[in-house]
């Protein structure tokens, strides 16, 4: 996999909060994993450390000093050369600044009396928006536990890797939904879309906060030729649903 795909782990949090700063720097690595971080204690010293230290993901409170909130995510935007992914930390306005990048994915807002319900939620969405701009055949995926990957019945575009967390599949049926199982890092995930062409069998849901890699069902084949691990991990997953399926008839 690219460096770059793996290596969008760095944080810019601007806050002159210091309780704010030191509890997102407690939360963050719960959800994504490896990380680093670099404070700002007002605007003017975030876009400063933006110009020389390009972080992947800025936190900036909605008021800060020296310059408004506001003001320092629209220099942001128009500085920065490499995909950026901002948090504003308040309340969304009246009269909204950001329709576009916040309908794209590039810019949330984040109540900080939320921080410890949706934080989750929110980096998935800005790790998901600075995944697709890597331009690869494949790229990750981020889920918040709870997030719906696959909704049976569902045409199937793409099949996925875990690499980090766990999935639970359910299948739907006349008495309600029944679980299939657990996914664990290493196995594929809707690999029988790519077998047999057919809709989504199931509901996949996330039941911790996860990282995966997407392929387009149409990149597999060239991708699994070139990535010999890829394919161990599919004959892998495909035994262990084998296995599971033996199990239930017995």
């Amino acid at each position: 996999m690219s460096e770059s795909i793996e290596s969008k782990r760095k944080f810019l949090i601007a806050s002159a909060n210091a309780d704010r700063f030191t509890l997102l720097k407690h939360l963050i690595p719960l959800h994504v994993g490896r990380t680093t971080f670099v404070s700002a204690e007002d605007g003017m010293q975030a876009l400063h450390k933006v110009d020389n230290d390009p972080p992947n993901i800025v936190f900036v409170d909605q008021e800060i000093p020296r310059l408004a909130g506001a003001e320092v995510v629209r220099a942001l935007l128009h500085r920065c050369k490499t995909p950026l992914a901002i948090v504003i930390l308040g309340q969304i306005p009246e009269t909204e600044d950001f329709v576009d990048q916040v309908a794209l994915g590039s810019v949330q807002y984040l109540a900080p009396s939320e921080l410890e319900t949706k934080i989750g939620q929110v980096l998935a969405r800005a790790l998901n928006f600075l995944s697709q701009g890597d331009g690869l055949a494949f790229h990750l995926r981020f889920l918040a536990s709870g997030d719906i990957l696959i909704r049976q019945g569902e045409e199937a575009k793409s099949v996925f890797i875990l690499k980090r967390g766990r999935l639970k599949a359910f299948a739907k049926g006349t008495e309600g939904a029944v679980l299939l199982g657990q996914i664990e890092p290493g196995e594929f995930v809707g690999e029988m879309a790519y077998i047999n062409g057919e809709v989504r069998s199931a509901d996949v849901i996330a039941d911790l906060d996860c990282e995966l890699i997407e392929i387009p069902v149409n990149h597999l084949d060239h991708l699994l030729f070139q990535k010999p691990a890829w394919s161990k991990a599919l004959m892998m997953t495909l035994s262990k649903r084998v296995r599971k399926a033996n199990d239930r008839l017995r």
